[in-house]
């Protein structure tokens, strides 16, 4: 499995940063791959969130569906259970 971890430094309210990242929506501003990031879910964002995430790689379309499986003060975490489309 792998994992992704980074750490950076911002001029704004840890709770503003929270809330931003903690909406996987917000994916489409800050990741260049992701052309598309909806909430596939109903519902305020909370664990159990899902969202669905297209990205283009190389040539090529992917989408994946991502959870929200943890969320607390020092880490908001997501999980990709698999891949739910196909490469284009």
């Amino acid at each position: 499995m792998v994992r992704v971890q980074r750490t950076f430094s911002v001029p704004v309210d840890s709770a503003k940063v929270a809330a931003y990242l903690r909406d996987f929506a917000n994916a489409v501003h800050w990741d260049p791959g992701t052309i598309s990031c909806t909430q596939s879910t109903s519902g305020p964002v909370a664990v159990g969130t899902k969202w669905t995430n297209v990205s283009k790689v190389l040539r090529s379309e992917t989408e994946l569906t991502y959870e929200l499986t943890k969320d607390s003060a020092d880490q908001i975490k997501r999980e990709m259970p698999g891949i739910v489309g196909k490469y284009a």
